[in-house]
């Protein structure tokens, strides 16, 4: 099942929407700080983390520093994530064009040593008229097959669309 018109409208104000299914429930709300998540509970031991960070700003981030940004989102708005980290051997970054947006697609693992867990992420790094935004999918699964996951996440974010009432 597809968003509900409410959730479309919320995002709408935000200035994007994305089509963000009805099995994800929203964990974190902080429009003011340009950032909000969705989790996914598909068993005891599988979590889906949808989250969207934004920045207005003119800064174009290299493939590099998309990994870092990244990394430094997780690290300070996730729950309980601050010694994340991307692993950068295993990473994977190419260039990405999604409705003329221009910007990274990432493909990675994060460790977190703390809590001595791991998982996979996808990422889009993308940039519309002086605003940044961060679309992440974070899957945590332990010892279990990932990729259904990160495709899931996607087709998700394949659907994010710049525009809204605080459009650029």
């Amino acid at each position: 099942q597809m968003s509900s018109p409410e959730r479309i409208d919320s995002l709408l104000a935000l200035g994007f929407s994305m089509d963000i299914p009805k099995s994800y429930s929203l964990a974190v709300w902080e429009p003011d700080g340009g950032f909000l998540q969705y989790q996914r509970r598909v068993s005891d031991d599988c979590l889906l983390l949808l989250s969207v960070r934004w920045i207005d700003d003119d800064q174009v981030l290299s493939a590099e520093e998309s990994l870092v940004w990244r990394e430094a989102v997780a690290r300070n708005h996730f729950y309980d994530s601050q010694a994340d980290s991307v692993d950068r051997s295993m990473a994977q970054v190419e260039p990405l064009v999604l409705r003329g947006m221009e910007g990274w697609k990432l493909l990675g693992m994060w460790r977190n040593p703390e809590h001595l867990n791991a998982g996979a992420f996808t990422s889009y790094v993308l940039r519309n008229d002086g605003r940044r935004y961060l679309l992440d999918m974070e899957v945590f699964h332990e010892r279990r097959e990932k990729e259904p996951y990160i495709r899931e996440g996607w087709i998700i974010m394949n659907t994010f669309m710049p525009g809204g009432e605080n459009g650029q």
